[in-house]
């Protein structure tokens, strides 16, 4: 293994530790701000942030390498704002409101599992039958820290609107895989100033008012810090290990956030958690230790796979005009095989 290849193992889990921050602090702010208001902010932060970064590596003649964004790459980015950058956090600080941080953060480990399960039914790659058991290791788990036996249908609303952030993320993995070859600071900005402006329209809209200057500030160093740089260090890691092994590296956070939600929050684990805990920890373990990515993707496998459901290309004829005199070309999505320029 090269130098890029333990680069890229870097980048993961340090998007990994810095998200998992956010995750407390966010829970931490919720008192008296509305989740709409404060993932606005909190994204107008990280898009803010990740421009000033741009700019100075651009001043100090080390700007971010790669293309720039290209009309093909909008719908992708689109999908990208609006699933991962918009429902899915306003749903998590949502779902933070309903339940402690920490079953929140060891809820988000099911992004790895939902992150297989698209990539091998939508995009045909195949998993090997150690992350098949790691994948049922964290359902498993999940599925006792959505117990609730106090309400009426014995499942927790805050663990199922935790769940489905991390089905949202999962597919936002393999949109992002499509915008990893770009130059990754300015797909960042674009991201999360569209996503933040959004989401504070629609505040706005909704007759929310801003909080007090202090949360504002605060949830703005938390964008800049937890979401701006991690998805900085998410692109940059895609580029160089695939969305399979980027999702694998970057699933230890839901453990950090569970470690940090104990000592940051002073929570205690209840009797639910310390039984899913080392369940879930296997799980994760057992997909950071997989040699390559745990999911390859021949071609004459994947053809002949079962659980493969060939999707029609994703073109829009404005968006892709054919060049006058030559056909149409589909182009297959990129996978983790495909090389990157």
């Amino acid at each position: 293994m090269g130098s890029e290849h333990f680069i890229s193992i870097f980048f993961a889990i340090s998007a990994a530790f810095v998200f998992a921050v956010s995750i407390p602090c966010s829970k931490c702010m919720l008192c008296g701000v509305t989740p709409l208001t404060l993932a606005g902010l909190i994204y107008i932060g990280a898009g803010a942030g990740m421009a000033g970064v741009v700019g100075l590596a651009a001043a100090a003649r080390r700007p971010f390498r790669g293309p720039a964004i290209s009309r093909g790459d909008l719908p992708w980015l689109a999908g990208s704002v609006l699933i991962g950058s918009v429902v899915g956090p306003v749903l998590l600080l949502w779902s933070l409101e309903q339940t402690s941080g920490t079953t929140a953060s060891m809820l988000l480990s099911f992004e790895a599992v939902a992150a297989a399960l698209i990539a091998c039914l939508v995009f045909g790659e195949l998993i090997s039958r150690r992350a098949w058991v790691a994948l049922g290791c964290i359902t498993a788990a999940c599925l006792v820290l959505s117990y609730a036996p106090g309400s009426e249908t014995g499942i927790s609303p805050g663990a199922l609107g935790v769940l489905a952030v991390a089905v949202l993320w999962g597919f936002a993995a393999s949109i992002n895989r499509r915008l990893s070859a770009c130059e990754p600071g300015r797909v960042v900005v674009v991201k999360c100033l569209a996503a933040g402006l959004i989401m504070t329209g629609c505040a706005v809209l909704a007759g929310e008012t801003l909080p007090p200057a202090w949360t504002v500030l605060a949830a703005i160093c938390i964008g800049f810090v937890a979401y701006g740089l991690s998805n900085l260090f998410l692109l940059r890691a895609l580029r160089g290990l695939g969305a399979a092994r980027t999702s694998s590296l970057y699933g230890i956070y839901p453990l950090l956030g569970t470690m940090l939600s104990v000592t940051l929050l002073g929570e205690v684990l209840d009797l639910l958690a310390l039984a899913a805990l080392p369940v879930m920890a296997a799980g994760v373990a057992l997909i950071i230790t997989e040699k390559g990515s745990g999911m390859t993707d021949p071609a004459s496998v994947r053809r002949n796979s079962p659980l493969h459901f060939p999707l029609p290309p994703f073109r829009i004829p404005f968006l892709h005009p054919a060049a006058p005199g030559f056909p149409v070309t589909a182009v297959p999505p990129r996978t983790d095989d495909d090389p990157l320029n």
